[in-house]
């Protein structure tokens, strides 16, 4: 599987999508910009929704969030393979994965940009 160093952190991208990361010590420059393309494997979690009441007319529920067998198998694949790699994967699969799979914080000024222009810090993820 596929990783790339950004900025001297080991990335494996399991995302459906490619990453752009910027330079974290200047992020508007252009020149700094560096791609990192999905390594082939997807880390999926499934949602469940658990009624819990309903306010106004709408149902209410709490999301769950559960590990992919399949998934799971991967990732510890990956982890054999790169074990200090940052594994970056949708908030979803972070939350699946709590504290094997990241999911990326944008540079300063990148927050609120749209997904094809913004700008992901590579010295900076979300665990949960």
């Amino acid at each position: 599987m596929e990783s790339t160093t950004v900025y001297g952190i080991l990335i494996v991208n399991c995302c459906k999508h490619g990453l752009t990361f910027g330079d974290p010590n200047n992020p508007k420059d252009d020149a700094g910009v560096i791609m990192v393309p999905p390594c082939g494997i997807i880390m999926n979690a499934e949602l469940q929704q658990q009624p819990v009441g309903t306010k106004g007319g709408a149902e209410i529920g709490k999301m769950s969030i559960w590990q992919d067998p399949n998934s799971t198998a991967a990732l510890e694949a990956i982890e054999r393979e790169h074990p200090d790699a940052i594994i970056v994967g949708s908030m979803i699969a972070a939350q699946a994965y709590p504290d094997r799979v990241f999911a990326m914080v944008p540079l300063p000024g990148f927050e609120r940009e749209a997904p094809d222009k913004k700008r992901m810090n590579p010295r900076r993820f979300t665990v949960y």
